[in-house]
């Protein structure tokens, strides 16, 4: 039991499946939004885990020597658990609810370092690292709300998340100056993180004990 799915899911990204009509507003926008609040039923993708590393060095001759690692990884995975929440204050209940979380994550990433040596005791490097992370989540609970009778609560999540971090380095010793070492680094990153079409809907029991929609 997920939400929505997308066709680049595998890789981490909503390939806009979950995005927001473009250049509408109100009730039209409303209308335009997908009508899809229920989980779907699709058989869980198989469970897996995978990594490739590489690396060499370089004679390079009278140029000096270049060194190269390179690694990417992948692992996706369902998992079903169970799902509990009754957050306290000043140790009273507001409010309970017991349910099953469905997840379905995938986790990915690279790495690609380049060194360089053009001289014995001079070396410049540059290192790049690269993770994507991204989860469904479909979670049904019954329980009791801050007021009112028994309810059952729905929730379609996608969590999205990118993350880069780089760097430019250079390690340099002058023997000729009483072993003087000079090291630098800049570093650089970036991170961005997507929710789009989350959706929360709560059923109250009705006199008959059905489950209808909260109004």
């Amino acid at each position: 039991m997920l939400g929505p799915a997308g066709g680049e899911d595998w890789k981490g990204k909503d390939d806009g499946t979950r995005a927001r009509p473009a250049g509408l507003e109100g009730v039209a926008l409303a209308q335009a939004l997908p009508n899809d609040w229920l989980g779907s039923g699709e058989t869980s993708p198989r469970n897996g885990s995978y990594a490739l590393s590489l690396g060499n060095r370089f004679d390079l001759g009278g140029a000096g020597e270049l060194g190269v690692v390179a690694s990417g990884t992948y692992k996706s995975g369902f998992k079903v658990e169970d799902y509990y929440q009754e957050p306290k204050a000043g140790g009273t209940r507001i409010f309970k609810y017991e349910g099953t979380r469905y997840k379905d994550r995938v986790l990915m990433g690279g790495l690609f370092n380049i060194a360089y040596r053009p001289w014995r005791n001079h070396k410049v490097s540059f290192e790049n690292d690269y993770t994507r992370s991204a989860e469904n989540k479909f979670i049904e609970s019954v329980g009791l709300p801050e007021n009112g009778d028994t309810a059952r609560v729905q929730v379609i999540q996608w969590d999205q998340r990118d993350l880069y971090l780089g760097q430019v380095a250079g390690d340099h010793t002058f023997p000729g100056v009483g072993g003087l070492k000079f090291d630098w680094r800049y570093a650089f990153s970036n991170s961005d993180a997507e929710q789009p079409d989350r959706k929360f809907v709560t059923y109250q029991r009705d006199a008959l004990g059905r489950y209808i929609l909260k109004e």
